[in-house]
């Protein structure tokens, strides 16, 4: 009997760590607009304005996270083939996007195109699988315009 509960227990014990459980998780995602009011650039979700603007066309914006290449100091100097001096090296580090830095290459490209407006703002999130992974996607869509 004692052997039983004792194999009993043991089994228990085993199956009870392999279980695997999804775990319960909350995400917040807020985007500051002032940032944009105060350099002047107007932005909405509304898909309509009740003021005379240009339209200059539609954006969008996808950010995956990945890794991306990067520059920095490196420990040690070195000469390459020409006989030129480095300090810095290149590395690889994983990138991760946001809803803030969606929005701040979208305003980029209005502001490249003359416009002072952003309007059918839909910024949103998802996770896909890419290259047998899963990642983030930080998606951005709406029209660039010229307030008058």
């Amino acid at each position: 009997m004692k052997t039983k509960v004792f194999l009993f227990a043991i089994c228990a014990f085993i199956f009870a760590g392999c279980s695997s459980t999804i775990k319960y998780s909350e995400s917040v995602g807020f985007v500051d607009y002032s940032e944009y009011l105060n350099e002047g650039i107007f932005i909405t979700e509304s898909n309509s304005v009740n003021f005379a603007h240009t339209p200059l066309g539609s954006i969008s914006v996808e950010i995956i996270d990945g890794f991306k290449k990067g520059v920095r100091n490196s420990k040690f100097k070195y000469a390459d083939m020409n006989g030129q001096q480095h300090n810095t090296e290149e590395f690889e580090y994983w990138a991760t996007g946001s809803y803030s830095h969606a929005l701040r290459l979208a305003i980029e490209e209005v502001k490249k195109k003359g416009g002072n407006g952003l309007i059918n703002l839909n910024i949103s999130v998802s996770t896909q699988l890419i290259d047998k992974e899963y990642r983030t996607v930080y998606s951005l869509t709406g029209m660039a315009i010229n307030k008058k």
